[in-house]
């Protein structure tokens, strides 16, 4: 009974298995058909967003013209922005094992050449040494070389700067001229917060943040961040000191700076030591954290700090841009010294130790969040505190005007005024063309009898008015027009007539001011002029801009025929200013002219 009965059991599971195999092959290639069918969705999905994406931008191409570009430029810049930390977190590892993978296999085919080792046979101590210091891992190795170029860089580009700005290069106009143009886009709101972010470079809170990172570090004793941060600091603060006074480069014009500083101006003592102190704070506690996302997410608003502070220096009119880009190679390169004194150190004392001994405190993790929920608030409170006190602006020393006769304004003009506008760079582009006189009362109300509207002033709120007005196809009287320069100085006022019901075609005058006057008080005005015939996508930068209409000639009569209509031309009279000639304006568009300048006294 007993055999039976096992028989039968095994007879049974002995089916089971068979009936079992053709399942399990079947759930098989169930499986396998379902994955060639996910993989054929997603190609279809994937083509799918391909085509959306070209008919996409090819409907943009329709509706907005050559502003498309810049729609998909900014759409990607928004979609990189918000999405790419994220992206960055995510495929960190992934991005991470194909470098070494890449990095692995050029090892591998470079030894296959068999140069290596005859390198190594021939100069054996230079080999070994080169090897060792591209070796991943170790303290000695592939990171501190990186490091040590990247400080290398760093100086050497504060060297260019400092031989660029002192041997009278391109660079201190092109400073000039950003300075300028920044002047004319400062509003109060912008004041207040640029000067509230401004202070996280001063020395009054770097300082408290200085000490308050000491403490910490002392309690936990770790007195090689102690030493690193407070040597790093103090580095970046004695070099900044000892490169203005070699440089010696005065600070910008105080015309239309917001805050008064007293010292020179390059390199920029924010942008560095802001550089160094959030740099090696941010390297510490990069090396303390085990979770990549956090490590990024730190790096980033370290970034972000660093290039704010700078930013806000500019602004504020105390620094030209290269002073600021001088102080930032300044920090990276302490920064780099310091990565580089701690890798020394770490060869030297502990070559083998963990990520996890490189801790930047042992303090419980409650008591690190509460001091550092303190420090926020602290900072909040202390910069809140910055945005509602902005100090007094600087009153500059005003340059009396020169005085000339009525009948001088010729001689002045072909003399003593300059005769051409530039682009930022300093390079030549149209002739002056028009020469008004006039206060600047009579010279709003000539243009506004005329039917002119006076242009915003170039700002962020007035470009993007002038965007909106462009995408909706509709006219913007007071849509900003694109600063040039006279002299380093970007034009003052602009006046512009539209043609038809878009933003597309236009009369517009850019003019600027002189510290020129006529013994009655009419102060002189230079002007240039043109017709924009529709939008293009610029030659030189390949931004959406407005097309000039090359007959410059043709606006200035326009300009002279609807100012003697309005009834406020007293007189006028035309004579040779320059040669004729033709040339490009700043966003590459060709223009020609007889070289005639226009003089029109207004009443």
């Amino acid at each position: 009974m007993l055999g039976t009965a096992y028989s039968r059991a095994m007879s049974q599971t002995k089916s089971a298995k068979r009936n079992a195999a053709p399942r399990h092959l079947q759930q098989s290639n169930g499986c396998r058909l379902w994955c060639v069918i996910c993989r054929l969705l997603g190609i279809v999905a994937l083509g799918l967003v391909i085509y959306g994406l070209i008919f996409g931008y090819h409907y943009a191409q329709i509706q907005l013209g050559p502003f498309a570009p810049l729609a998909a430029a900014l759409g990607l810049f928004v979609l990189l922005a918000v999405f790419g930390p994220f992206l960055l977190i995510h495929y960190y590892r992934a991005i991470r094992s194909r470098v070494i993978r890449f990095v692995s296999w050029l090892d591998t085919t470079i030894a296959a050449t068999g140069l290596p080792r005859r390198l190594a046979r021939r100069y054996p101590r230079f080999t070994g040494f080169f090897v060792e210091r591209f070796m991943p891992g170790s303290p000695l190795g592939l990171v501190l070389s990186l490091w040590i170029i990247l400080g290398a860089v760093a100086i050497e580009q504060v060297v260019e700067l400092a031989l660029e700005v002192t041997r009278g290069s391109l660079l201190p106009g092109i400073d000039l001229r950003i300075e300028n143009l920044v002047a004319i886009m400062r509003t109060n709101t912008l004041d207040h917060v640029f000067y509230a972010v401004t202070w996280l470079g001063s020395a009054e809170v770097l300082g408290l943040l200085v000490l308050a990172v000491l403490l910490v570090s002392l309690v936990a004793k770790k007195y090689r961040s102690v030493c690193l941060l407070a040597g790093a600091t103090v580095a970046s603060w004695l070099s900044v000191d000892l490169v203005k006074h070699v440089i010696a480069r005065p600070r910008p014009p105080i015309v239309d700076a917001r805050i008064l500083e007293p010292n020179f101006s390059f390199p920029s003592g924010h942008a560095a030591v802001s550089a160094v102190f959030y740099g090696v704070s941010t390297y510490l506690l990069v090396r303390a954290l085990r979770r990549d996302s956090s490590r990024i997410a730190v790096a980033i608003l370290a970034a972000l700090l660093v290039l704010i502070t700078g930013t806000s220096r500019m602004y504020l009119g105390v620094h030209f841009p290269s002073d600021v880009l001088a102080g930032w190679m300044l920090g990276i390169f302490w920064l780099s010294i310091s990565a580089v004194v701690d890798h020394l150190w770490l060869a030297w004392k502990a070559p083998r130790v963990t990520v996890s001994e490189h801790a930047l405190t042992s303090i419980s993790l409650t008591a690190r969040v509460a001091a550092g929920f303190v420090l926020l608030v602290c900072m909040s409170a202390l910069v809140g505190f910055q945005v509602s006190v902005m100090p007094p602006r600087p009153v500059p020393k005003l340059t009396p005007p020169t005085v000339i006769a009525p009948t001088a304004v010729r001689a002045t003009v072909q003399q003593k005024l300059p005769h051409y506008t530039e682009g930022l760079t300093g390079a030549r582009q149209e002739p002056v063309s028009i020469v008004l006189v006039g206060t600047r009362t009579a010279l709003e109300a000539t243009f506004k009898a005329a039917g002119w509207t006076e242009a915003q002033s170039f700002s962020f709120d007035a470009v993007g008015s002038g965007i909106k007005a462009a995408l909706a196809h509709r006219s913007a009287p007071d849509g900003p027009v694109t600063p040039s320069f006279l002299a380093a100085q970007p034009n003052v006022l602009a006046f512009s007539l539209p043609v038809g019901k878009t933003f597309a075609e236009r009369h517009h005058i850019r003019i600027w001011s002189t510290n020129v006057e006529t013994i009655s008080g009419q102060a002189l005005w230079l002007a240039t002029a043109s017709f924009d015939k529709g939008f293009e996508l610029a030659p030189s930068t390949s931004l959406p801009t407005h097309q000039i209409d090359p007959a410059v000639d043709a606006e200035r009569a326009f300009i002279l025929r609807s100012l003697e209509q309005s009834g406020h031309l007293q007189d006028a009279q035309i004579f040779h200013l320059v040669p004729p000639e033709s040339g490009v304006n700043f966003d590459g568009d060709p223009f020609h002219t007889d070289g005639r300048t226009l003089i029109m006294h207004l009443t």
